[in-house]
């Protein structure tokens, strides 16, 4: 017994470490983890916290990210997460690639207690959370930034959940749980909460042996410990909810945004083929790009997980390790997550959306393939248990692995045969010079069949030439995804160190200069020699400042990249793209940085001599100071209400002066009018003291009413007083805060910004804690009862 529980202690802590010592390897020489969202999410937001945090400046909104848009409540900048504490206190780079070791490690080691849990020994249990750590589609989270805590805490509250539900007096358990769950929320990942919930229950449920009463005292643990980690967090959420409102994530299911990035078909053969969607082509494409452009889509290249390699040999250990008896819930997870995974690709998702309506409010279905991965670990590990110790177990895996074998060698034969029509697709269409180190459609193809398919052939070999050595397909499993892990991790040198050229061009402007970026620049490639395709890409997005790196250089931009964004601003942002110069102004920009002239009269280019790269096209990149600049504190002449968003939108694109734009007034929360909106004939100059982001205090000359703004995003924590009299707030322009004033003689306009709800989140969020401390300390006398 002693030995048994030793071993349950220490399997879970040999694979993180060992999965920490393989991640954080490349640290050591000088490289970074990097990706799409890691770079402009994290790396952005540690700047600008790092910056206020040196000046001593509150933490409320940001007056660099998107106009002014909330910092403190937003789950992305993650401060109420306790691994972000140690980013903070590390260099860009470091921090950055910290939070990618550590939360991979956690993943591995939760994995492995979850097998364990699961009555996998503790040699295969290593080999299933190494493998679930190491697999394409954790790896691909990573790049993901606040996704990559899905993994880790997923995995994390199931292993507790299941302890709980086979062991419900421990206390440490429901600890374990409750904090696993709060993480994910703390994190920044309200999909990975509900997941890890929905697991925690059902083990509860699905507890062996136990009658009825017992599994209903059960579910209370579980339900407890869901509702304290929502509880603790209420300080983040509460008010986060309160903002969100008025962003495109509350359109649930009908905008589309729910289906968006799932699982679709043109990237299934990424399960068994490593490598194939990372690696550019000859015409300077990714297959995945190639597979939207010919399949017809409609999804424009979006793909959330470009690497869910899990590999022939993980699927055939997996499938050998599923059990009727002993792993039934696991298939369950394994396959329900896949079925919703696909999102779009079947009804089934809308289906489950229409019985369980919070699943229209997530967005990429993708991100279910993480609890796949977790569940399909387990099996796997149960899979290399059976074929070291069970002869039948062993013989099913033989036949399906000799099945799989003889599929992708017919796969790998047909690729070759069909080679001339396979390269003569990537030809069609290019625009792209050749890349360097480019490969031909079939070649990859080919390869990556390849290399998927070789472990499972040495393992089969090994257990049919060696049976003592069948522990050595764990090992097997394990290189397996290691070698793809090289071209699915990010790494490179590091980007903090880079400084844009828009920084020095803007300087020596009059006014604070606010960047508008145009769309496309997002989308552009810029390829130094000697670097990936995928470094360089960020190394562009760096160089040019664009959301939310701009921080790093002290720029301000109009548009963030935050889920603060309005449904208005995102359709600004996109007019931009479309060539309005309105909307620019609209985001109360300054300049434009763009690859295109502007139509906008006003605009007066600025040279970039320390910069002359452009698109495949010829376009150079231009950066433009915008004229008819918007005032800090502006009076509206004429105001006009409208009644939504669309008559909001419709004004302001069509306006030719910014005095026009923000005319368009309305309230987007109540949508109901003030008893009148005063023109403002009578009003004069107006001066503004705007010492902190938050904070203004506007005085205006003359008399009579008027509707003040200020050029900063409308939320709902924005505020307006005049001698101590509370001032209706609306929303100006689509964009800016503003307050609807009697009789600007009466006194200046104070405006502040304040969390909406965050005194109610600070209560929950104490009343939460303290009960799970209550439970801890009280924890035997409720059992004694």
């Amino acid at each position: 017994m002693k030995r048994h529980l030793q071993s349950r202690a220490w399997a879970p802590w040999i694979a993180a470490a060992v999965a920490a010592a393989v991640l954080a390897a490349p640290l050591l020489a000088g490289l970074s983890y990097h990706g799409w969202d890691l770079t402009a999410n994290d790396m952005g937001y540690l700047c600008e916290l790092k910056r206020r945090l040196a000046a001593g400046e509150p933490l409320w909104l940001s007056p660099l990210i998107g106009n002014g848009s909330p910092l403190l409540i937003d789950p992305a900048a993650q401060l109420f997460y306790p691994p972000r504490w140690l980013s903070l206190w590390l260099p860009i780079e470091l921090g950055t690639s910290w939070i990618v070791v550590f939360h991979v490690a956690v993943a591995a080691g939760a994995t492995t207690w979850l097998a364990r849990g699961y009555g996998v020994r503790p040699y295969p249990a290593i080999g299933a959370g190494l493998a679930c750590a190491l697999s394409g589609i954790v790896l691909d989270t990573t790049i993901h930034s606040v996704y990559a805590i899905s993994a880790s805490w997923q995995a994390l509250a199931w292993a507790a959940g299941r302890h709980l539900a086979r062991r419900p007096r421990d206390r440490r358990l429901f600890v374990v749980a409750s904090l696993a769950l709060a993480a994910s929320l703390l994190g920044g990942e309200p999909q990975s909460f509900g997941i890890g919930c929905a697991l925690v229950l059902g083990e509860a449920l699905c507890a062996r042996r136990a009658p009825w009463r017992s599994r209903a005292a059960r579910l209370a643990l579980a339900s407890g410990a869901a509702g304290i980690a929502f509880a603790g967090v209420s300080a983040l959420w509460l008010p986060a909810l309160a903002e969100l409102a008025l962003t495109p994530r509350f359109a649930s299911l009908t905008s589309g945004l729910a289906t968006l990035c799932s699982f679709r078909s043109e990237y299934w053969i990424g399960v068994i083929a490593p490598g194939i969607f990372t690696e550019p082509l000859l015409s300077g494409r990714y297959l995945w790009e190639l597979l939207t452009e010919t399949g017809g889509s409609g999804i424009e290249g979006d793909l959330w997980n470009r690497t869910p390699y899990l590999g022939p040999l993980f699927l055939t250990l997996a499938l050998t390790g599923v059990s009727r008896r002993r792993t039934a819930l696991v298939a369950v997870v394994a396959g329900g997550g896949l079925l919703l995974a696909l999102g779009d690709q079947t009804p089934l998702f809308g289906w489950a959306a229409a019985v369980f309506p919070p699943l229209g409010y997530f967005r990429y279905p993708a991100k279910y393939l993480v609890v796949v991965a977790i569940a399909a670990a387990v099996l796997l590990g149960r899979g290399l248990q059976g074929v070291a110790r069970d002869g039948p177990l062993r013989r099913r895996w033989r036949i399906a692995a000799a099945v799989a074998l003889t599929g992708l060698s017919v796969a790998i034969a047909a690729t070759l045969v069909a080679r001339r029509w396979l390269d003569g697709i990537d030809e069609i269409g290019a625009a792209a010079p050749l890349a360097e180190g480019g490969r031909s459609l079939s070649a990859l193809l080919a390869t990556g069949l390849a290399q998927g398919a070789a472990p499972l052939a040495a393992a089969l070999a090994l257990s049919l030439l060696l049976a003592g050595r069948r522990r050595g397909i764990a090992l097997l499993v394990a290189l397996d995804l290691g070698l793809a892990a090289t071209g699915e991790l990010g790494l490179g040198a590091g980007l903090a160190s880079l400084r844009s050229p828009l920084a020095r061009a803007v300087a020596d402007t009059a006014a604070p200069a606010v960047l508008c970026h145009h769309p496309d620049l997002a989308r552009r490639r810029l390829t130094i020699p000697g670097t990936s395709i995928d470094w360089s890409t960020l190394a562009l997005r760096r160089l040019l400042a664009l959301p939310n790196l701009n921080t790093c250089d002290g720029l301000a931009t109009g548009f963030g990249y935050t889920v603060f964004a309005s449904a208005q601003q995102l359709r600004l942002q996109k007019a931009l793209g479309a060539g309005l110069p309105a909307a620019a102004h609209a985001l109360g920009c300054t300049h434009l940085v763009t690859l295109y002239p502007t139509a906008d009269q006003t605009a007066r280019q600025i040279e970039l001599p320390e910069f002359t790269g452009g698109d495949t096209l010829g376009n150079a990149l231009r950066l433009y100071a915008l004229g008819d600049l918007l005032a800090p504190a502006f009076a509206l002449r004429r105001p006009q209400w409208h009644v939504d968003d669309d008559s909001v939108y419709a004004h302001v694109v069509s306006s030719t002066a910014v005095d026009q734009i923000v005319r368009a007034v309305d309230d987007p929360i109540g949508r109901q009018p003030p008893p009148a909106l005063p023109d403002g004939a009578a009003v004069g100059e107006l001066t503004v003291d705007w010492p902190r982001r938050d904070r203004a205090r506007v005085v205006a000359s003359g008399r009579g009413g008027a509707v003040i703004g200020l050029r900063t995003l409308f939320l709902r924590g924005w505020t307006a007083r005049q001698a101590g009299r509370a001032l209706p707030t609306v929303r100006s322009g689509g964009n800016f805060a503003a307050a609807v004033v009697d009789d600007v003689a009466a006194g200046p306009i104070e405006f502040e910004y304040r969390p909406p709800r965050l005194a109610v989140g600070i209560a929950l969020s104490a009343a939460g804690w303290l009960a799970l401390l209550a439970l801890v300390v009280f924890w035997r006398r409720i059992f004694a009862r």
